[in-house]
């Protein structure tokens, strides 16, 4: 008889309920630990320095301002600011060829200090001692080395300090010739307006609005001076809303890099207004920059890094040889 086989019954599988579940928890990424840049060190060389040769210009460029009377092309300048300040209006002479810059600046000073010597020199040794501050901002270019032998060289110069101590329109074209520089410079370069390039652009807005504002102001207050100065603080606050609005659109536009657009622009523009020279400057400062684009391609090449040092020989035996062929 043959034997039944014993019939294994399989367990059934444990209802889906009754199974441990097991729940992974999602992995966090730890954070890692957030280091705080490090403040760059003060430099304290470079700002003493800068300071020491910032007041050095300012003692010889202001002390003892008055001493000497006006010399004969002071009085020619002087004479055109006596009629600006006396009538309050500006006639242009074609036979004296300079724009009105020089005396509109001036007469602010002789307006606040009185029409005297210092006053109206003090216009323009301001911009004396502007012209060294500027050459300090050429640092990242010419090095810290570089930028205070500049500055120094501009405080200690005997011909700047001077045309500084003149009242000439000189010294104010200079400075808007390296204000033109420096501003070009931070535009390529892409840099977010500082507080000087803000201050500037603010004080170049206001000044556009005044003349409007006071002509405003005239017509409105007449005759009666109470009501005049009424119209002028009035007319003051709207500007300076204006010229707030207006520099916060500039700042958020390019975190402000149009600004120095903006003052390069106003450099050139002050430049024709100053003296009729202004092309012959621009155009030496043009073909300086294309001498230096070429210059710059001529460093890189191979020829020069082969024969530097004869190449460089060259040109200073044919400049001193040019030096003593032209001596007399």
């Amino acid at each position: 008889m043959a034997k039944k086989k014993k019939i294994t019954k399989r367990p059934e599988p444990a209802p889906a309920s009754a199974a441990k579940t097991t729940v992974e928890q999602p992995v966090i990424p730890q954070a890692e630990p957030v280091s705080t840049p490090a403040a760059p060190e003060t430099d304290y060389f470079w700002l003493g320095s800068s300071a020491a040769i910032i007041v050095v210009a300012a003692l010889l460029r202001f002390v003892s301002l008055g001493l000497k009377p006006f010399h004969h092309d002071e009085g020619v300048n002087g004479w055109f600011l006596k009629t600006l300040f006396s009538d309050g209006v500006y006639k242009y002479d074609p036979a004296n060829y300079h724009g009105p810059t020089l005396y509109y600046i001036s007469l602010a000073f002789a307006k606040m200090f009185g029409f005297e010597t210092i006053p109206v020199r003090m216009s323009m040794a301001i911009f004396g001692l502007l012209m060294v501050v500027l050459a300090l901002f050429l640092r990242r270019y010419i090095g810290t080395i570089g930028s205070l032998l500049a500055a120094l060289f501009l405080a200690l110069s005997p011909g700047m300090v001077y045309i500084s101590r003149y009242y000439i329109h000189e010294i104010f074209f200079v400075f808007l010739a390296l204000a033109l520089v420096v501003s070009v410079l931070f535009f390529i370069e892409k840099r977010q307006a500082g507080p000087f390039a803000v201050g500037w652009m603010a004080l170049i807005v206001i000044v556009c609005f005044l003349p409007s504002s006071f002509t405003l102001a005239a017509y409105l207050g007449g005759d009666n001076m109470g009501a005049l100065w009424a119209f002028r603080m009035a007319f003051l606050v709207i500007e300076g809303a204006l010229a707030y609005y207006l520099i916060r659109m500039l700042l958020a536009w390019d975190e402000g890099r149009p600004i120095y657009l903006l003052l390069a622009s106003a450099s050139i523009a002050l430049m024709f207004a100053t003296k009729e020279t202004a092309f012959i400057t621009l155009g030496t400062m043009l073909i300086a920059g294309v001498c230096v684009w070429i210059w710059r391609g001529f460093l890189a090449s191979a020829f020069y890094r082969d024969n530097w040092f004869g190449i460089m020989a060259g040109i200073h035996a044919a400049v001193f040889a040019a030096a003593l062929y032209y001596r007399q």
